[in-house]
């Protein structure tokens, strides 16, 4: 089936998050997903002194006992507060593993710092549609010789309204000390369309920019007006991926 065109000022940009997921036996486990959203969903939150956070998830699987599925997305209101949630995975470090468990689970108590990355409603518009036209279908498990044994590859593509990045209450906790080692804060984010095209969102002295080069020779183009921006965006790539740098994806927290 051929794609059909998004329109000329449509990017779509894919963002990794968090999303909690419950198993037949009602053990819920928070694990790094990926959602789909229109590049506005990015430039209309920022403001003139705008900071980011980058929450740092890892990619992997892990087990599963094919007895307890399935393994469903749940709306975070479902969830909060987490009681039995998991932190399931090992993040590697520049100077080897180190277990973030702690810090995972002292953040995800936290529940006004979680954003949903869309509403419910986000799932039938024009962004999801055209990537999963796009895109051939993510597996979502891997079998061993022991059929009964499973895992669980991650991130999963969800539903933005079950995608959960940081929200502005992130960066209103009054002690965020605590999760240094997990979530790091900037003024700009990068974006990547295939290994040549790439774009900077963030702030400077006139308020925001964004610059998109076409190849790595290329001068950038510039713009500051949201509805500039993302003509600039979709004329260089319909879709985009929000960076990820070593040592795992990055999360997006606006102000």
């Amino acid at each position: 089936m051929p794609v059909r065109p998004l329109p000329p000022d449509l990017a779509v940009v894919v963002v990794p998050g968090i999303t909690w997921y419950r198993d037949r036996q009602g053990d819920v486990r928070a694990v790094p997903a990926q959602t789909v959203v229109p590049a506005q969903a990015l430039l209309s939150p920022l403001a003139p002194d705008g900071r980011y956070a980058f929450l740092s998830l890892p990619a992997g699987d892990f087990p599963v006992d094919g007895r307890t599925l399935p393994l469903e997305p749940l709306p975070v209101e479902a969830v909060f507060p987490l009681g039995r949630a998991e932190v399931p995975w090992r993040p590697e470090q520049q100077h080897g593993a180190v277990d973030l468990s702690r810090d995972w689970r002292l953040l995800f108590r936290e529940r006004d710092a979680f954003a949903p990355w869309g509403p419910a409603a986000a799932v039938v518009e024009a962004p999801w549609r055209a990537y999963a036209r796009a895109h051939r279908p993510r597996p979502t498990f891997r079998t061993g010789a022991d059929r009964r044994q499973m895992r669980f590859i991650y991130p999963q593509l969800v539903p933005p309204h079950l995608c959960h990045r940081l929200g502005p209450g992130y960066l209103r906790l009054a002690e965020r000390q605590p999760f240094g080692a997990i979530c790091v804060e900037g003024t700009e984010f990068h974006l990547r369309a295939g290994p040549q095209r790439t774009a900077t969102v963030g702030a400077d002295p006139l308020g925001w920019r964004v610059a998109v080069r076409r190849s790595a020779a290329d001068d950038p183009q510039t713009a500051r007006h949201p509805e500039e921006a993302l003509r600039l965006l979709a004329a260089a790539s319909p879709f985009w991926d929000l960076a990820v740098q070593p040592g795992g994806a990055r999360l997006l927290a606006i102000r």
